[in-house]
């Protein structure tokens, strides 16, 4: 699936990758994009983002560096995202959260 929208139309799926650098922040990144979403990348430092965008375009992806600790960043965050994408964020990751582990059915 192509994440390409028609210029100047707002974005429905939006995904927001939170701590995304490393290879599971790449990693979440392309299955997101492939998947249809526009994804918004964040991590503390510039320099921690820019390998994640590689072979991606401004149309499926970008970066902002932000600490999520700090209110008044998510709140520049925040309408980053609304004033770039037009839409709200239909998905949130914590990409250095550890998995969860997986309820067996037969229990």
């Amino acid at each position: 699936m192509n994440a390409e929208v028609e210029p100047g139309t707002p974005f429905e799926r939006i995904a927001l990758v939170l701590n995304a650098q490393g290879e599971k922040g790449r990693a979440l990144t392309l299955a997101l994009v492939g998947q249809g979403y526009r994804v918004v990348l964040t991590a503390r430092h510039t320099r921690d983002l820019a390998p994640l965008l590689v072979g991606l375009s401004a149309r499926q992806a970008y970066a902002v560096a932000v600490d999520i600790a700090s209110g008044w960043q998510v709140q520049r965050l925040h309408e980053i995202i609304r004033s770039r994408c037009g839409a709200a964020v239909v998905m949130v990751v914590d990409a250095s959260a550890a998995p969860l582990p997986v309820a067996s059915a037969a229990a």
